[in-house]
């Protein structure tokens, strides 16, 4: 049996906090989405970076996001096609959890590793995530690769971890709806090359049937 050393964990931690030479595209997006009772009807987006964006694809990277609530419960289905799989490829949400109408760097974070893990983090001013706590722990996603179509995140909320306890259900239903997501892509930053990361942030609106 290896055994991985603390000093180990916080140097992982200093270099990943530290990936900050990255071309990344911002963009804002705004939709609706009704629900009928207590139950949201799903709602979808599909983001596109082209070559000249990033390098995780040599052609059109896409994100899709879907999302979709049953009282208490939020499920979030996120796709990425990455076609090459890497346990420190993450997908990164930072809900408007301070509920003051937006998302800023004191909300808090959820990084998805590939690896079903997650560490504590929070926003950075660069669009993606650095990370403050290290070793990971489970997290709630549960995440599958095909080398032909990529990575599905399934996620599931409400989420306890690192003593914040935050349900997004009922945040939405108040109407405290902006989310930002990012993907970040470990294998092409290892290979030193630019754009190894895409982010965007949008806000979204539900309305009584």
């Amino acid at each position: 049996m290896v055994r991985v050393g603390q000093g180990f964990w916080e140097l992982l931690a200093i270099i990943l906090a530290g990936l900050l030479a990255i071309s990344f595209v911002f963009n804002v997006y705004f939709a609706s989405f009704r629900f009928t009772s207590e139950t949201y009807i799903p709602f979808g987006f599909s983001f596109e970076w082209g070559p000249e964006s990033q390098n995780i694809v040599n052609g059109t990277f896409r994100l899709g996001v879907k999302m979709w609530i049953d009282g208490d419960n939020v499920t979030m289905v996120i796709d990425a096609n990455d076609d090459d799989y890497e346990d420190w490829d993450y997908v990164g949400l930072v809900f408007d959890t301070n509920q003051n109408g937006y998302v800023d760097l004191s909300d808090e974070s959820f990084a998805l590793f590939a690896f079903n893990g997650t560490v504590k983090s929070h926003l950075a001013n660069h669009g993606f995530l650095a990370f403050v706590q290290l070793p990971p722990e489970s997290g709630p996603q549960n995440v599958t690769f095909s080398p032909v179509s990529g990575y599905v995140f399934a996620v599931q909320f409400p989420f306890t971890t690192y003593r914040f306890n935050w349900n997004p259900a009922q945040a939405i239903k108040q109407g405290h709806n902006q989310l930002h997501i990012c993907f970040y892509d470990q294998n092409a930053e290892m290979m030193d090359i630019g754009g190894s990361g895409v982010f965007t942030r949008f806000v979204f609106y539900h309305n009584d049937v």
